[in-house]
């Protein structure tokens, strides 16, 4: 095995002799961890794998010609899986998912070009299972609809964005099911605003 100093992403490496890289050499990375990277022609062409101090592997890319392109999966030290996904020429691609080290689903990311499930784009989950997050987009791709959960299962907010801008109802609920706002927007400015409900099983305050 060869081996280099560090491991700089650079677009071609050099040998000591001056010539490109070629072959799999190994290298510490930034956190001083073990990792091993194929090259040819002074870029990475091929698998490159890290390692945590206690020998499990930590991350596994492929590259082709410089570039991330194919599968990308990490670890928890532990050994349980901590996320994966798929590189284009360095673009994600796919269907990107992400786990709590418990081993249970965090989120989910589905990036053109893959099979969306209902227009859903990402979803996030407590470590208890329950829902945390979605968002979706409409047909025409313009509008997104962004939901959260609180732990319960109970509607936390709810707003839309068009054009990168707030455009319909923002609103926010307690745990308990209880609206705190509700604000409507048109194009990123408010228009109107809903006052909270006042919690009316609380007798009112008197001086």
């Amino acid at each position: 095995m060869n081996k280099i100093n560090n491991s700089r992403h650079v677009q071609n490496i050099l040998q000591g002799n001056g010539s490109l890289l070629n072959g799999t050499y190994a290298s510490l990375s930034p956190n001083n961890h073990k990792q091993t990277t194929a090259y040819k022609n002074g870029k990475k062409h091929g698998f490159s794998r890290s390692y945590y101090k206690n020998g499990q592997i930590e991350n596994f890319e492929m590259w082709v010609r410089g570039k991330l392109h194919g599968a990308s999966t990490c670890w928890y030290e532990g050994g349980t899986k901590r996320s994966e996904g798929h590189h284009n020429s360095n673009a994600q691609t796919g269907i990107q998912t992400e786990w709590y080290e418990s081993g249970r689903k965090f989120k989910e990311s589905y990036l053109l070009p893959c099979s969306l499930p209902e227009n859903i784009i990402s979803l996030q989950w407590y470590e208890s299972g329950g829902k945390k997050s979605e968002v979706s987009f409409s047909r025409d791709l313009k509008v997104r609809k962004f939901t959260g959960w609180h732990e319960n299962g109970q509607k936390s907010s709810e707003h839309f964005l068009s054009d990168g801008q707030k455009h319909g109802i923002d609103a926010k609920w307690d745990e308990e099911g209880k609206m705190l706002e509700s604000t409507l927007y048109s194009q990123g400015a408010p228009v109107s605003q809903t006052p909270a409900q006042p919690d009316r099983s609380q007798p009112p305050i008197t001086k």
